[in-house]
């Protein structure tokens, strides 16, 4: 009774980790330029490594994503998440120390996140919850396959839906007259 209950663990922290990563990933990909900003923010990355982060970050989030959702190679996709989240961590810490963002970037325009304590205990938390991924993946807690199948299906189901609906909000704000193309459709006349 115990291993099921730490392999639903285990499956639950994958698909925590997997939608957490994917909507930034989907986030940052939507608005490239607004994450660009982000990061020139920061002031502690060079010029002209922006843009190759501006491409880089979205794409290894998606990666780590699809990674978690497949069950692909556990052990490396622990490590690549816990990397993520401690790069997270030490950006928050010094964003903290140093005053320079009141916002991260890390979901782009959709969710506008502001740094404070709060922020770096939620990232505290994720980073412990990695942590123990890992563990949990190295004691052998693994999700089957007959159990992961029909949640990969489902979850490539939301990704698509999410995906789409970025595709529609880009595609309707260009077909907008300026400064409309964030109103409700009933609002515009």
């Amino acid at each position: 009774m115990l291993s099921w209950s730490l392999i639903f663990l285990a499956l639950l922290l994958e698909f925590y980790f997997a939608g957490v990563l994917g909507v930034s990933a989907l986030a940052k990909a939507a608005r490239p330029n607004s994450f660009a900003i982000a990061l020139r923010g920061y002031g502690f990355f060079p010029t002209w490594s922006v843009g190759l982060l501006t491409i880089a970050v979205p794409v290894v989030e998606m990666i780590t994503s699809v990674l978690l959702v497949v069950g692909a190679n556990p052990f490396f996709t622990s490590i690549l998440v816990i990397a993520l989240f401690s790069i997270f961590y030490m950006l928050h810490i010094v964003t903290m120390v140093t005053g320079k963002r009141k916002g991260c970037g890390c979901y782009g325009t959709f969710y506008q996140e502001k740094e404070n304590r709060v922020t770096l205990v939620v990232v505290s938390i994720q980073l412990g919850l990695a942590i123990l991924h890992l563990y949990l993946v190295r004691s052998g807690f693994s999700v089957p396959l007959t159990v992961r199948l029909p949640l990969l299906i489902g979850f490539s189901g939301l990704l698509l839906w999410l995906s789409a609906s970025v595709v529609q909000r880009r595609l309707q704000a260009r077909s907008a007259p300026e400064g409309l193309a964030y109103f409700p459709r009933r609002v515009r006349r």
